[in-house]
């Protein structure tokens, strides 16, 4: 995860459409850190073209810990 520099895997993700994703025109996605609990990171994106959101996004990922796999 770039965003905030950690592993993580997707614990749960949804997606709710305000409106059909345009053709032909370039889109763009913002994604953020909206917190953290612990090793839950809750994040949110939008979608928008033209200025307009058509889609958002919430997730939570699940943080790992690294030294746990290299203890093995």
């Amino acid at each position: 995860m770039a965003l905030i520099g950690e592993m993580a895997f997707t614990g749960e993700l949804s997606l709710r459409y305000e409106g059909p994703c345009p053709m032909g025109v370039p889109l763009q996605f913002r994604a953020w850190l909206d917190r953290r609990e612990g090793r839950k990171l809750h994040l949110r994106c939008t979608g928008t073209a033209q200025g307009e959101v058509f889609v958002r996004s919430a997730a939570v990922f699940i943080a790992v810990d690294l030294e746990r796999f290299r203890a093995q």
